[in-house]
C-alpha cells in the first residue's frame, strides 16, 4: 500500500514538472515573439514601465509599427522625443489594442529643444482602439507658451480612427499663456495644400498636409477654473489649427470648467484649416460673475 502511494506521489510530481516545463516554454515563446509583454502581465500600467520595442513592424505603410499597450506607447513617446527623433518621423504607426494608462499621469508627447522640433510627424491609425484613463497636469513649454494635450504639437501629421476616453486636463494654476487642445495643442505643417485636377473630370481635389479624421473624444474633463491668468486658449480638439489642416468626422463629449471670460473656449481655436462634420456635446461651466 505504501509502495503504491509512493508511486502515485512520484507520478504526480513528474506530471506537475512536465506541465511547468511546457508552460515555461510557451511563456518564453510568447515573450520573445512579442505576442505578450511583461507590461501586459501586470495589473495595469504602473506609470513607470517603458517597453524596449514595438510589438511589431518597421514603420512603413505596408508594415507599420504596432503599439499594443501603455508601456509601448511610452516607448513610442521616448523615440519621438529622443536624440534619434528624425529616424521616427514620417513613419506609420497603428494600435492593435486599447491603450489603458490605468488612471496614471502622463505628459504631452513632443518637445522643442532649441531649433529641434521633436514632435509627432507621421501617420497614426488607431484602428478604432482607444487611449483611455489618464491625467495631464504638466505642459510642454514651446517658446513662451505652455501647451496641453495628448500631443503638445504635431507637424504634417495624419490621425485616423482615434478614440480618446475618460481623461482629464488640469493645468497648473500659476501658469500664464496656456493653450489646451484635447488631442493636440498646436497642429502645424510644412507642406502646402495642393489642388489637383482629376483626369476623368473637371473636379478639383485638394490634398492636405495634416489630417484629423474619424476622431471620437468622450468623457473628458478640462478644468481651468483655478488659473488666474487670462487670455488663455481652451479647445476640446485642437488648440491651434494651421492652414492646410483638414478635420473631418469628429465627435466630442465632455466638460470644460472655466471661470475667466477673457479665455477663448472652443472646439478648435485659431482655425485656418478646413473642418467638416463635427458633432459636439460639450458642457461649458463658467461661474464668472
Amino acid at each position: 500500500m505504501k509502495v503504491n502511494k509512493l508511486k502515485i506521489k512520484k507520478l504526480f510530481i513528474r506530471v506537475l514538472f512536465a506541465f511547468l516545463l511546457v508552460f515555461a516554454s510557451f511563456l518564453s515563446y510568447f515573450l520573445v515573439s512579442g505576442k505578450i509583454t511583461f507590461g501586459s502581465l501586470e495589473e495595469g500600467w504602473d506609470g513607470v514601465l517603458v517597453a524596449t520595442s514595438f510589438k511589431a513592424g518597421n514603420g512603413t505603410a505596408e508594415n507599420p509599427y504596432v503599439i499594443s499597450d501603455a508601456s509601448e506607447y511610452m516607448y513610442f513617446k521616448e523615440l519621438i522625443e529622443g536624440d534619434s527623433f528624425l529616424a521616427y518621423q514620417d513613419k506609420y504607426y497603428v494600435l492593435d489594442n486599447d491603450i489603458d494608462f490605468n488612471d496614471r499621469e502622463i505628459t504631452p508627447l513632443g518637445v522643442v529643444l532649441e531649433d529641434q522640433e521633436r514632435v509627432f510627424k507621421g501617420h497614426l491609425d488607431a484602428k478604432g482602439y482607444s487611449f483611455k484613463n489618464f491625467l495631464i497636469k504638466k505642459p510642454q513649454k514651446i517658446g513662451d507658451t505652455n501647451y496641453y494635450g495628448m500631443f503638445s504639437k504635431t507637424v504634417d501629421a495624419y490621425f485616423d480612427n482615434i478614440v480618446i476616453a475618460n481623461y482629464s486636463i488640469i493645468p497648473d494654476e500659476t501658469l500664464e499663456k496656456v493653450v489646451i487642445g484635447g488631442l493636440v495643442g498646436i497642429s502645424d505643417n510644412t507642406k502646402e495644400e495642393k489642388e489637383e485636377e482629376l483626369e476623368s473630370s473637371e473636379v478639383v481635389e485638394k490634398t492636405y498636409s495634416s489630417e484629423f479624421k474619424n476622431i471620437t473624444i468622450s468623457n473628458f474633463h478640462i478644468n481651468t477654473a483655478s488659473i488666474s491668468s487670462s487670455e488663455n486658449v481652451i479647445s476640446a480638439l485642437l488648440g491651434s489649427c494651421g492652414d492646410g489642416v483638414f478635420v473631418k468626422n469628429v465627435s466630442l463629449i465632455g466638460v470644460i470648467n472655466d471661470n475667466n471670460k477673457n479665455n477663448s473656449v472652443s472646439i478648435i481655436s485659431n482655425n485656418l484649416g478646413k473642418v467638416e462634420n463635427v458633432i459636439s456635446e460639450i458642457v461649458v461651466n463658467n461661474n464668472e460673475n
